[in-house]
């Protein structure tokens, strides 16, 4: 008889999700393991949890965004704000690939507590891109003040730019419009006042921000 051949980490990942849009009742890795026809060993290979399994498939979504737009042989050319444009279009069209499931994954995990858990993984690598954009920036600096200054500027944006992205992930999971063109919309936007912030002109991106956000609050009133 021949032998079956091992599951792969990406086939767990998409077996889970299409376990978890289609299953009812209780979740547990004996149950999931059954529906994928490995045994339950095979899962604890890949995976402790299917908690673990969750955060991975978030991780994995930005993941291969990072992938895609660093393979662009234009990249290392492109602006900060490019670079960050072309990562969260690229992330968000990958979002859209799988909508059912992280719109069932996000409202299963409502609160603060539960989406920093859930976002733990992808907020790590997020950050590191992040990290990596604006990193040729970074010039030697002489005292311990400024390197204290700059290492708070460098969290900064990094925290800020993740701040930005679960405001997207909040907005683009409420978005009915045809194509997500408004999520579109409220990226580019929102990364052009995050970049102005960061060389400190912010004031006509955050009108015009707040122009397309009255908008929308107006229109959903």
């Amino acid at each position: 008889m021949a032998k079956k051949k091992a599951i792969s980490e990406d086939g767990l990942l998409t077996a889970y999700m299409e376990y978890v849009l289609e299953g009812e009742g209780e979740r547990n890795v004996y149950k999931f393991s059954k529906s994928v026809g490995v045994p339950e060993a095979e899962f604890y290979q890949h995976f402790g949890s299917l908690e673990s399994v969750e955060r991975r498939i978030w991780d994995k979504l930005i993941e291969n965004a990072i992938n895609t737009v660093t393979a662009d042989k234009r990249y290392g050319a492109f602006s900060h704000s490019d670079k960050i444009l072309s990562l969260l279009f690229t992330f968000f069209e990958n979002c859209t690939l799988n909508r059912s499931y992280l719109l069932q994954s996000m409202k299963e995990n409502p609160g603060v507590k539960a989406r920093f858990d859930l976002w733990r993984l992808m907020r790590s690598r997020f950050r590191k891109h992040v990290e990596q954009v604006f990193s040729k920036d970074e010039q030697a600096v002489g005292g311990r003040v400024e390197k204290e200054v700059k290492r708070v500027q460098k969290r900064g944006i990094e925290e800020g730019l993740w701040a930005q992205l679960v405001f997207l992930l909040d907005f683009w999971k409420n978005d009915d419009s045809k194509g997500f063109e408004k999520t579109d919309a409220a990226i580019e936007k929102t990364v052009k006042v995050a970049i102005n912030l960061i060389d400190t002109t912010p004031l006509e991106s955050i009108l015009d921000l707040g122009k397309f956000l009255w908008k929308e609050r107006v229109a959903k009133a």
